[in-house]
Formats: C-alpha cells, structure tokens, sequence
C-alpha cells in the first residue's frame, strides 16, 4: 500500500517467532522434529530454485514460524536470480554458513549449490544445537570452512550423519544437490530410515578420550555425548580432540561482530538462553568478504 509519504508493506504474521529462538528453545531438536522441519526448509527452497531465485542467506535467523511452528523463508535482500548454465560472482551470505566457492577472491558458482550447503549447516545446527563451523576470528573461520573440518557428535544417527557430511562437501561438483537430499533415506520416512539404519554398515567408533569434571558438567543438561571428532566431508578422520580442546569449546569469547558471546553448548546447556540470542549471525556482501577472501 502506498501514500504520497510512506510505503506499507503488509506482511504475513509469524507468531512462532524464528527458527534461531526455536532452537535455543529446544537446545537441539529430536530427530523426528528436525526432519520435519528440515524437509519444510528443503520444499520451499527448491521451489524458490525452481522459479529461478536463489536465497544466498539461508540461515535459522532467516527462517520464521508460524502459529503451528511450520516454517516460512524470509529475508530476500541477498537472492539473485539463476539460470542454469550462468555463473554468479558475488561473494555475500552470512560467513558461518557461506559455502567454500563464496571465501575466494573472484568467485564463482551458479546458484542453488551455496544454498545447499547452507541447508547442510541448518541441518546441522538442528540436531546439534550449535553450528560446524565457529571461531571469534573470521580468516581462522573462513580456512575451517575451506578445508571442511568440522565435529561431528557421536550422539548422531547414522543417516543423519551420511546426509550432512554429503552436503557439507567442500567441492560443489560432488555436493549433493537438491534432489539427492529429497531421495536420501534420513530424509524419507520413519519407517524406511529405521530399516536402512538398522542394516547399516556399523560405523568406526571415534576414538575415547579422558574428559574433564568441567565440560562434563557443561554438557550434564543434554543427552549423554560421545566425543567429538574432527571430520571431513568425506569421512571421519579417527583423530580426537584433546580434554584441553573440548573444554575450550565451552570458554567465551569474541564473536567476529565485536559481542561477547560463549559458545552455544555452554550457553544452551547452562540454560542462559537469553545471553545465547546474542550469537544470532550478521549478514553482509562485498569488500566485507573480500578483506578477508584468498
């Protein structure tokens, strides 16, 4: 609507707030939920793709809900269209969940495949309640992204691991792309995910380290975690992080926008969920990513 003075925008109403707070909410999401949300989340967009946009800014901050908690994309100010066969070279997003291609000087992609990879992080974020790739320093965060190392917690099922670590795939060539996340069995029904689970190939155990009384206590509010092991798209390296790294996890520090936040597995299991709404990601494009693009 508009006057000779000022535009009304008028927008449909999102009583359930965001998917950010939901989680903070929940601290991780059961598996049954997160899929639920998560095949919501991959519908629309594929339908966005479809119809030729492509998001470039997915994240649970820019994903609101309604009234029956089911989700709505929001927040188009960084889309562009695609065509297929046409490349875009604009580096933007929000750098936690900004795919590889979108960290180097002279980018280029085509599209959906930097939205895939940010569904691959809100994946993640669901079930774990806490992002795959974080430090308070962005060159440092950027090389985590580029070099695909991140944790993955034994607490896990097996096909939710499968699904993430072939989306989290640094090479946009071998990503899995929209449609193979739709046919993946995690993403199928229930009944089907629990029989190909449970005939699944065992998988290789991380190996156990000593953990501290301290991130012990930190995490005594979930449920029960494996260790964590530093991972690649591909598989799991075996290797373990030390007592010393773990505990580190749960110290605070400075977040890349200049607050001082903790991380989101000391925040959400200490049960200060106001103080982890501070760890909402800021969004931003250009000479911001370029300063500290390779």
């Amino acid at each position: 609507m508009r006057s000779d003075d000022s535009i009304c925008v008028v927008l449909e109403h999102a009583p359930g707030g965001d998917l950010f707070d939901y989680i903070v909410r929940h601290a991780r999401l059961k598996g049954d939920e997160a899929r639920r949300l998560f095949r919501q989340l991959v519908d629309a967009v594929s339908h966005c793709h479809e119809n030729g946009v492509v998001h470039r800014d997915l994240k649970p901050e820019n994903i609101l809900m309604d009234a029956e908690f089911n989700i709505k994309i929001a927040d188009f100010g960084l889309s562009s269209e695609w065509s297929a066969g046409e490349k875009l070279t604009e580096s933007c997003g929000s750098p936690n969940y900004a795919a590889p291609e979108l960290l180097s000087k002279g980018c280029s992609y085509e599209g959906p495949e930097v939205d895939v990879w940010s569904l691959g992080v809100v994946l993640y974020t669901l079930l774990c309640g806490c992002l795959p790739f974080d430090d308070d320093n962005i060159p440092s965060l950027f090389k985590k992204i580029k070099q695909g190392k991140y944790s993955i917690p034994g607490f896990l099922s097996p096909g939710s691991k499968d699904l993430i670590t072939k989306i989290l795939t640094v090479d946009p060539a071998a990503r899995m792309t929209m449609q193979g996340i739709k046919e993946h069995y995690w993403f199928k029904d229930e009944l089907e995910v629990r029989a190909v689970e449970a005939t699944a190939t065992p998988v290789e155990p991380p190996v156990v380290v000593e953990v501290s009384s301290a991130f012990t206590e930190a995490v005594a509010a979930g449920p029960p975690m494996a260790p964590f092991v530093v991972a690649t798209p591909a598989r799991c390296s075996g290797k373990s992080k030390s007592t010393s790294q773990l505990a580190s996890s749960c110290a605070p520090t400075q977040s890349a926008w200049g607050r001082t936040t903790k991380s989101a597995l000391q925040l959400l299991s200490s049960g200060d969920r106001s103080s982890c709404r501070q760890m909402r990601t800021g969004s931003t494009k250009g000479s911001t990513w370029r300063q500290y693009s390779a």
